[in-house]
């Protein structure tokens, strides 16, 4: 629902998620590398004028942060900081 405003209507969002997911399972009977590949993999196979919306949620998914460390040890050094003044 987040991402709603970036998308077309669900049923065809939904549809084109099936031919997707279709077309990505034959190609990763072709090539088993493609099975274990990254975000950035499948977001280079998915061409836009095929896939608009697959392509959207890729583009989202790979700019996503993969864990929250980053902002965790920002906050640690800011409260350090904090309690050294």
């Amino acid at each position: 629902e987040k991402y709603n405003c970036f998308m077309r209507e669900a049923v065809v969002v939904r549809g084109e998620f099936d031919l997707w997911t279709e077309h990505w399972n034959k190609e990763g009977k072709k090539d088993k590398k493609l099975i274990n590949n990254t975000t950035i993999a499948a977001l280079n196979a998915c061409p836009s004028s095929f896939y608009p919306n697959i392509n959207k949620l890729l583009r989202i998914l790979a700019t996503l942060p993969s864990s929250t460390a980053e902002p965790e040890r920002v906050f640690s050094k800011v409260t350090k900081t904090l309690s050294a003044v």
